[in-house]
């Protein structure tokens, strides 16, 4: 997309109100993740440190890519453009991981007591 400074006064608030919606909807995205997987952790039967460390991992791996989603979007309402470019090589370290740690979890599903009782699906524990 280009620059605000390179469109005519009238693109401006148009490229504005765009930047604006993709800021609100990477927030959108973020709280609903976020809600959902803590209703979701606050009715299954586990302790956090009963889970294996691959699960730890993944859900920082995946929670920093939300993170840096709203970011990169924050950064481009604001105009720091060479921001968002720099995190951007961030992004690609993260994603890398996240194809590694997308594949673990469950891989690593059924290696532990508390693995089947976290990952048992319809668990009438609620």
């Amino acid at each position: 997309m280009a620059s605000l400074n390179s469109v005519r006064p009238a693109q401006r608030n148009v490229v504005a109100s765009e930047r604006r919606f993709f800021l609100g909807m990477a927030i959108a995205i973020a709280v609903t993740v976020i809600f959902g997987f803590t209703l979701n952790a606050a009715r299954m039967n586990w302790t956090f440190l009963e889970l294996p460390l691959q699960v730890h991992l993944h859900a920082a791996a995946f929670l920093a890519w939300i993170i840096l989603y709203v970011v990169q979007n924050w950064l481009v309402v604001w105009g720091s453009i060479t921001w968002h470019r720099q995190l951007g090589v961030l992004g690609a370290v993260i994603a890398a991981s996240m194809v590694v740690l997308g594949i673990a979890p469950p891989s690593q599903r059924f290696s532990s007591t508390a693995s089947r009782r976290s990952f048992r699906l319809g668990s009438s524990s609620c």
